[in-house]
């Protein structure tokens, strides 16, 4: 995958500011890293603390996989920004979280938001390498923060794109169980509490992903599979 990339100083939103590049019908991927946003936003509309010091960047690609598979290019870039925090701090412990989330030393330090228009998908990777939310609903962290190393925007988002490549021609080739059990190989595991959409929340143990990547868990004795909703941690 060849990528074309475009820094810039700020924008209200990455995953809003690439859809210009859209009608010129591009043939590449391209690539648009921000230092701040002034409305960065995550899944639901909740808002992306975006100060300087840390990466924002949305990739816009032509989809090639059908509908019900376009949910693995969330899994890969998962993936993805895990290969960076794992190789930039090999000794820290590195989780997925369903179905978008990245979590350092059990803190959120990355969220993905996908988006599609038209033939094509904007995928959309915040992390935190510099600064993370001194007050916020949950644990959050950043890649400084769990480092004696100080790590900069430009180098995690080379790296980012390095694995993102990796990950999408698996996807490409259709091998879609590969990311999957991949994915899945370092999920967040154990006792889960998903909010569904309806606003019920649903307990139980995390089993695995389905080919579909819906999250299947067990609560009371059966098997439940949730295909929208957040997990608290």
């Amino acid at each position: 995958m060849i990528f074309d990339i475009n820094r810039i100083e700020s924008t209200d939103s990455t995953n809003n500011e690439i859809r210009k590049f859209i009608g010129a019908s591009p043939k590449n991927a391209i690539v648009l890293a921000a230092e701040y946003q002034t409305a960065g936003r995550g899944r639901s509309n909740r808002t992306w603390s975006s100060p300087k010091g840390n990466l924002y960047t949305s990739i816009l690609i032509k989809n090639s996989l059908e509908p019900k598979h376009m949910v693995f290019y969330s899994f890969a870039a998962g993936l993805s920004v895990a290969d960076v925090i794992r190789n930039a701090l090999p000794d820290a412990r590195v989780e997925l979280k369903w179905p978008n989330d990245v979590l350092l030393n059990g803190k959120k330090t990355s969220g993905i938001l996908i988006e599609s228009t038209g033939d094509f998908l904007i995928i959309g990777i915040g992390i935190n390498v510099e600064k993370h939310p001194e007050e916020a609903m949950y644990p959050v962290t950043s890649l400084n923060a769990e480092s004696n190393r100080k790590f900069e925007a430009d180098y995690v988002l080379d790296e980012l794109l390095k694995s993102f490549d990796k990950r999408c021609t698996i996807l490409h080739q259709k091998k879609f169980d590969e990311i999957r059990l991949a994915w899945h190989k370092h999920a967040l595991k154990g006792m889960t509490s998903v909010k569904l959409p309806n606003g019920n929340v649903v307990k139980g143990e995390f089993l695995d992903i389905t080919p579909e990547g819906n999250l299947r868990l067990t609560t009371d004795n059966r098997v439940q599979v949730i295909n929208s909703g957040d997990i608290f941690i």
